[in-house]
């Protein structure tokens, strides 16, 4: 954790430890590191800004702060409109509020920016299927399990969490 203080120009040393608490599941701890690496003044973060946005928002959902995960997210997509893992976890956060149509509509996003992805097509099959559109839901299932034929079930929208390189 010292290491965090060491250079007072770069931020990624926050992003990094706030990456590490996501992967223990320390929510609270990772949302306060990720915090600080957007937060701390002049520095710069030597990762993709939307990123550090996305993975705050993946902690404050794990805590509980689902409108400011949701906020988040968009923020990341405005920084990368191309970004298919936070369309793919907006659609996710949105399902969770109940609004199915929006969250269908992201993933959809999602699958058309990385349609090898087969977690997103899982999920577009997922809310397909509590929106009644049952052709929709077999298609993309089927589709994922091409992709991953020894998938586990899906009952849910499954966020993505991949640390950035």
């Amino acid at each position: 954790v010292r290491c965090a203080w060491a250079d007072p120009l770069s931020s990624l040393p926050f992003y990094r430890i706030g990456q590490i608490e996501i992967l223990r599941n320390r929510f609270e701890s990772a949302e306060k590191w990720l915090a600080a690496a957007i937060d701390k003044f002049g520095a710069s973060l030597m990762v993709r800004d939307e990123e550090v946005f996305h993975d705050l928002a993946l902690a404050m959902f794990q805590n509980g702060k689902v409108e400011q995960a949701e906020t988040r997210l968009r923020i990341s997509l405005q920084l990368n409109p191309d970004f298919a893992k936070g369309w793919n976890n907006l659609g996710c956060c949105l399902a969770s509020k109940l609004n199915l149509h929006d969250g269908a509509r992201a993933v959809r996003k999602a699958v058309s920016l990385d349609p090898e992805n087969p977690q997103y097509w899982a999920n577009l099959a997922v809310l397909s299927q509590h929106l009644g559109d049952y052709s929709l839901s077999q298609s993309a299932m089927s589709n994922a399990l091409q992709l991953w034929p020894s998938m586990p079930e899906h009952r849910d929208c499954a966020w993505e969490f991949a640390p950035a390189g």
